[in-house]
């Protein structure tokens, strides 16, 4: 997965490195989803500091003999607030999670000695290591002969 410090920070050098990939990246619409984030956690953070505030006062208010006028109005406020926070914590779980989804659906970035080419029909073979062996038999498969040596049962295992 991409580093989302890397996404947010510098978008442009993600979507330049994904166009070598040939991946399409809408960046205006990232862009806006964040800023969306960004709008909502800000107003998050202010929302629960509201509350904090709010709650001392209603400690004060009584442990200092307030009126209940006064201690009403105080918890009328704080139910306000709640609410309001609650309404902002699923927006901001819901965007958080479209984000996630998108982020998911990216390729990793690749090495900038990594060659361009449209398809894997154009990639270098740069080194190859050691040689291929050759049989004097039919190679076969390792399902088969584990199956012929009764060391697997794939009809067992799929029990």
């Amino acid at each position: 997965m991409i580093d989302i410090k890397l996404l947010r920070n510098d978008p442009d050098t993600v979507v330049a490195n994904l166009a070598r990939r040939g991946f399409p990246f809408d960046s205006s619409w990232y862009r806006e989803q964040e800023g969306r984030r960004k709008a909502i956690q800000i107003r998050l953070e202010d929302l629960r500091s509201q509350r904090n505030e709010g709650s001392k006062t209603v400690g004060k208010i009584k442990s200092g003999g307030g009126s209940p006028a006064d201690l009403a109005a105080q918890m009328e406020r704080l139910t306000q607030i709640n609410r309001e926070l609650e309404v902002a914590e699923q927006g901001f779980r819901r965007i958080e999670e479209e984000l996630e989804a998108f982020h998911l659906t990216l390729p990793n970035l690749i090495d900038d000695s990594v060659p361009d080419g449209a398809n894997a029909t154009q990639n270098i073979e740069i080194r190859r290591a050691g040689t291929l062996p050759q049989f004097n038999f039919q190679a076969r498969d390792h399902v088969a002969i584990g199956e012929q040596l009764a060391c697997m049962s794939f009809a067992e295992a799929s029990r």
